[in-house]
C-alpha cells in the first residue's frame, strides 16, 4: 500500500493498493473531509497531468471539483453559484 500525505490539487491525503487508491478531499470553506474510491490507473493518469475529465470521465461534476479543489457542493453553491451564472 502506498501513502502520500501530501496535498495533490484538493486531495489531502491517499491510499493506493494495486487496482484502487482511495482519495481524502478536505473542504478548504466548511473543512470537512470526503472519502471517495477511484482507480488506481485514472488518479495516476491525474497525476501525470491528464484533465480531471479525462481522467474520471464517469465521475460526477462534484466529485471532480472535490478533486480539483476540495470544495464540497454545498459550499461550492454558497461561494460560487451566483458567479457561474
Amino acid at each position: 500500500m502506498l501513502r502520500c500525505d501530501e496535498r495533490v490539487g484538493g486531495v489531502v491525503r491517499f491510499f493506493s493498493a494495486r487496482e484502487k487508491t482511495m482519495l481524502v478531499t478536505e473542504c478548504p470553506f466548511c473543512k470537512k473531509e470526503h472519502v471517495m474510491v477511484v482507480s488506481t490507473l485514472n488518479w495516476v493518469q491525474r497525476l501525470q497531468g491528464a484533465l480531471v475529465q479525462e481522467a474520471f470521465p464517469e465521475m460526477s461534476a462534484e466529485d471532480r471539483e472535490r478533486v480539483v479543489s476540495g470544495t464540497c457542493p454545498k459550499c461550492w453553491d454558497k461561494f460560487f453559484k451566483e458567479v457561474s451564472r
